[in-house]
């Protein structure tokens, strides 16, 4: 019963945190833009609760995640949904069966991810053939990819926590 219940509790701050997120991320006033860029809060989220999880918690809240970052990023639910979802699979079996779970593991995972990002600027500004999409890269991307890695930071501690005491 005991056991339940803090499943019950952590399972819930981690929601009411994706909600919270949702809402900073999707406002242009809370979270200041840094050179042109806003982090993508809910990428940090997932991988965050996809390294302390089970695999079926990390993949819905990594999929929950990517609908979400979708439907703030460019209103229609497709790529980050299915990325984060298979990322945080990845993510999940990587830690369950070969690392440990620190915040040095966390963070280099997460910085290998940030490709994740990337990949949606290869395949959704130059491969689609935008006009400036290097300007754009410059301008935009390169500060939202480092924004939203060093926004991991506090999200991993807050997870940890999560974790431990709930």
């Amino acid at each position: 019963m005991m056991r339940a219940s803090r499943t019950f509790f952590r399972f819930f701050g981690y929601s009411l945190l994706l909600i919270i997120l949702y809402v900073f991320q999707g406002s242009g006033f809370i979270i200041p833009e840094i050179f042109g860029g806003r982090p993508l809060m809910l990428i940090s989220l997932a991988l965050c609760i996809a390294s302390f999880e089970n695999t079926l918690p990390s993949v819905i809240f990594g999929a929950l995640c990517g609908v979400l970052t979708d439907i703030s990023f460019d209103g229609s639910i497709g790529y980050f949904a299915f990325a984060l979802t298979i990322v945080c699979y990845a993510e999940n079996f990587v830690f369950s069966k070969y690392f440990v779970p620190s915040f040095v593991t966390v963070i280099v995972f997460s910085f290998a991810v940030m490709t994740v990002m990337l990949i949606y600027y290869l395949l959704f500004v130059l491969i689609a053939g935008l006009d400036s999409g290097c300007v754009l890269f410059v301008r935009h991307y390169i500060s939202r990819i480092l924004y939203t890695f060093a926004v991991t930071i506090p999200l991993y501690f807050l997870t940890a926590f999560f974790n431990k005491n709930l």
